[in-house]
């Protein structure tokens, strides 16, 4: 995919010699809950994975923590939308949704279990 609001992904078996690894997380293609993400890859450990077709570098996104909370820490927010191509309209419709908020470097309820304001919902849109 490639859009502005598609971050830029690779294949761990194509990935360009001179890429900024920083500027990357690993995550294996068939996981669930964030398990086997790694926020901080380094070239060691990209060279001892022997499965690299399985897993991909997708440039980091950087969530603004913009939900004011009555906690010290305000909470980051990830909208995930599935859109699907409505033929009579031509435009595309969003079908379903996925809202999460955290306030850790992973956006997961699965990380961070004991602070208040994370965790996942749907949203409401307006027709």
């Amino acid at each position: 995919l490639s859009h502005e609001s598609v971050p830029n992904s690779y294949y761990l078996d194509e990935i360009p010699e001179d890429i900024d690894l920083g500027q990357y997380v690993l995550k294996p293609l068939f996981s669930f809950a964030g398990k086997g993400v790694n926020l901080e890859p380094t070239w060691e450990l990209l060279n001892a994975i022997e499965d690299r077709k399985n897993y991909m570098l997708q440039k980091k996104v950087t969530y603004a923590s913009l939900v004011k909370t009555n906690t010290d820490k305000n909470a980051k927010v990830e909208l995930r939308i599935l859109y699907v191509w409505n033929e009579q309209e031509g435009k595309l419709k969003p079908v379903v949704n996925l809202t999460r908020m955290g306030k850790g470097p992973m956006i997961n309820v699965s990380h961070l279990t004991n602070d208040s304001w994370i965790g996942s919902s749907i949203s409401f849109f307006e027709d």
